[in-house]
């Protein structure tokens, strides 16, 4: 994936442009949404800074790292606590209980030469 592609990951999150967010997402299927911008700003935690569930949800479908911090320290949890909001948080609970689930059933170092796999996200 592109620098430039990486830069308007970011961007798209922060201005919350959720379905253009999306027509970038499926054109990129093999997209690395955990990669930092040049400003080592990341998609999830700017879409959590503006208190955009539906846009932190739609990252984590395709793999965002909910514990991951951008170059200033910030993280997702600590601006879901900032505004108190019960739905970004919710996704912590299940993220742990999916990779409790997932650690049981599989060695993730064997699946896909230790890379995860494309999500399953419709893109239509």
């Amino acid at each position: 994936m592109s620098s430039e592609n990486i830069e308007m990951l970011v961007q798209l999150a922060t201005l919350g442009q959720i379905r253009a967010l999306k027509e970038l997402l499926c054109a990129h299927r093999d997209i690395n949404v955990n990669l930092k911008n040049e400003d080592g700003n990341l998609a999830v935690v700017e879409a959590a800074r503006r208190n955009n569930p539906e846009m932190v949800r739609l990252l984590v479908q395709y793999g965002a790292d909910l514990s991951a911090k951008d170059a200033m320290g910030r993280e997702v949890k600590g601006w879901a606590k900032k505004y108190n909001n019960e739905e970004i948080l919710s996704l912590f609970n299940q993220k742990s209980f999916e990779n409790d689930q997932m650690e049981t059933k599989i060695d993730k170092n064997k699946v896909n030469n230790g890379k995860s796999s494309p999500p399953i996200v419709s893109c239509k």
